[in-house]
């Protein structure tokens, strides 16, 4: 095992749950190594299994152009360090600085875009990039350069333990899975209690900003059995056993949707940068056909209450479209893509 891959990625789990998904799948063939900024105080990323570097992370403002020197120079010590095989580059300016230092150190680079809009640092560097790894084959027209449709890497993890007894809920009730990403979503918290119905079960992952017992009151009020948590590191036990989902359309949440065959309601997030997360979820909605799109403004909970019922009666044909899609949608997985070429 004498090559080493660099991984650059950092910021939110949209961005570093692929990346370390990619590392658990390449580590028995290379060593990884993670650089970013933030790294050693992200809820998200696990510093015990993974070894990493910090670098200056530059975020596009005044102080921008002192920054990024200093991140570039750092950068470029690392790479003269560590002496990297490649670069993978998973987006977000945290990996900017690592990815431009390896494109002047010509150490080769590859970079991986999951949303079907590809964000700015994904955009702007793909020209210079081996290959652009994407998860929807429509991301292909957004970039220049050459790009290569893999599947998206999930966290794969084997059901060790009874997913229902971890979560304390009943087998015999109809489950359903809220979440609004690795940093929640405070507008899926204040709307679903007052939306879902009692005879349904919850799994609700919070936004940090909200109070978990208060989340948990307003089940208990509704006599709806529930767990609610800020961040749950055994999302695949929830997938697990969710019969339908309530999120956003971060691309992972939408991935890890069709693996786990679970219809689902999507929230975009409305601020997402270029809207992406509105373009994924009219993906799964009208191209998988797994899903229903309910804008975020003007939502009520009527309406989604309504939209869980209606959903529920439709539950088996759109689980039967997210499988047909799965079938006929089968591309190579990113790590194998990475070690075809550096064979």
């Amino acid at each position: 095992m004498n090559k080493l891959i660099i991984i650059a990625a950092g910021g939110t789990g949209g961005h570093l749950l692929p990346a370390q998904a990619f590392a658990r799948e390449i580590s028995q063939k290379a060593k990884v190594h993670f650089i970013a900024g933030g790294l050693q105080s992200n809820h998200t990323f696990d510093r015990q299994n993974f070894a990493f570097s910090e670098i200056p992370h530059a975020k596009l403002n005044l102080f921008f152009p002192f920054k990024i020197t200093r991140a570039l120079l750092r950068s470029m010590q690392l790479i003269y360090r560590l002496r990297p095989t490649c670069v993978i580059g998973f987006g977000s300016y945290h990996s900017f600085p690592i990815l431009l230092a390896a494109i002047i150190c010509r150490i080769p680079v590859y970079l991986h875009e999951q949303n079907v809009v590809p964000g700015k640092v994904i955009k702007s560097l793909s020209r210079y990039a081996a290959w652009t790894a994407v998860n929807f084959q429509e991301s292909q027209r957004y970039l220049r350069g050459k790009t290569k449709w893999v599947k998206a890497p999930l966290k794969q993890a084997p059901v060790e333990e009874n997913p229902y007894a971890y979560f304390g809920l009943d087998p015999k009730k109809t489950t359903l899975l809220v979440t609004g990403g690795s940093q929640g979503a405070m507008f899926l918290d204040r709307i679903v209690p007052m939306a879902i119905p009692s005879t349904f079960q919850v799994i609700h992952c919070a936004n940090q900003g909200t109070s978990v017992k208060d989340l948990q009151d307003q089940y208990r009020k509704k006599q709806v059995s529930s767990h609610v948590t800020h961040y749950e590191k055994k999302m695949h036990l929830a997938w697990k056993i969710a019969d339908i989902a309530i999120t956003r359309s971060g691309a992972g949440t939408i991935f890890e949707q069709i693996e786990a065959e679970v219809p689902g309601i999507l929230i975009p997030y409305p601020f997402s940068s270029q809207n992406h997360q509105m373009v994924n979820a009219e993906f799964m909605q009208s191209t998988v056909k797994g899903a229903v799109t309910l804008p975020q403004e003007g939502l009520t909970a009527e309406t989604l209450r309504n939209a869980l019922d209606s959903l529920l009666t439709q539950r088996e044909s759109k689980v039967e479209a997210i499988k047909d899609w799965k079938q006929k949608n089968i591309p190579i997985s990113f790590s194998d893509a990475v070690m075809e070429c550096l064979a």
